[in-house]
């Protein structure tokens, strides 16, 4: 993006000059093209508009790189595969037949036949659950490389709305969520002491809970907190959840199963 914005801005400094011809060599030293039909023929396209020409082959040169490389990615991964199943394959069977004569010895040393079965069994597990993990990797990455090449957000518009005020949306939200809020808990505060004397109409709170970060550590501690906040009511009283990072898993859940 860089180099696009120092390309403009040269740019504008001959879009002024009337010769056609030095317009096509400086067009064509700035996308750094050796093929000067191409920028007089893109330079006749859009009626000597040097802007235009150079939105139009910067635009061209950008999504035929893009296409080369999707293509490209089928090569690399058929040549690795190719790679792996070839020479290393003898050297894997050799390093798999030492590993279960070492978890064989180990085991029996430790516990008779019993323990070198399941030594055996052990490493064979793991052989397999490395496969596994392997081929599921391979199909993620084939998935993302199929989701960008089909760009499914190519042609989509983001909006995005100005000012320092809570929109219309989360206002109406609000006042929806102050009844359940206030009723919700009211029924907290009473439930251990129902004596308690509260004033008719509670002041207004809103409560927010914030998860943290922490991969898998903080999805497990989020989803126990939010568990036992709904099991002793307090989570009817809250108004906002937040979640960041490793938490933010636990939340997307969350929200996908409510």
């Amino acid at each position: 993006s860089s180099r696009r914005t120092c390309c403009i801005s040269s740019l504008r400094q001959f879009m002024a000059d009337d010769s056609l011809d030095q317009r096509v060599a400086q067009l064509a030293s700035l996308l750094e093209l050796d093929d000067i039909p191409r920028c007089r023929h893109a330079l006749e396209l859009h009626n000597g508009d040097v802007n235009l020409a150079f939105q139009a082959l910067f635009e061209q040169r950008s999504s035929t790189a893009s296409s080369r490389e999707a293509a490209a990615q089928p090569h690399k991964k058929q040549q690795a595969c190719e790679s792996n199943n070839s020479a290393p394959s003898k050297r894997q069977d050799g390093v798999r037949k030492v590993d279960l004569l070492k978890a064989a010895v180990l085991g029996g040393l430790a516990a008779g036949p019993a323990g070198a079965a399941l030594g055996i069994g052990a490493v064979v597990g793991n052989k397999v659950c490395k496969e596994k993990r392997e081929a599921w990797f391979d199909d993620v990455k084939a998935n993302v490389l199929a989701a960008q090449a089909a760009g499914p957000h190519a042609r989509d518009t983001a909006f995005i709305r100005e000012g320092q005020d809570l929109s219309r949306e989360e206002l109406a939200y609000l006042e929806c969520r102050d009844v359940v809020v206030a009723a919700a808990l009211r029924q907290f505060l009473l439930g251990d002491s129902p004596n308690l004397q509260l004033p008719p109409v509670l002041p207004r709170l809103r409560i927010g809970i914030a998860g943290s970060g922490g991969g898998l550590r903080a999805t497990a501690s989020f989803a126990a907190s939010l568990a036992a906040l709904e099991e002793c009511g307090l989570l009817d009283c809250v108004t906002y959840v937040s979640s960041l990072s490793g938490a933010t898993w636990w939340l997307g859940l969350w929200h996908s199963l409510a």
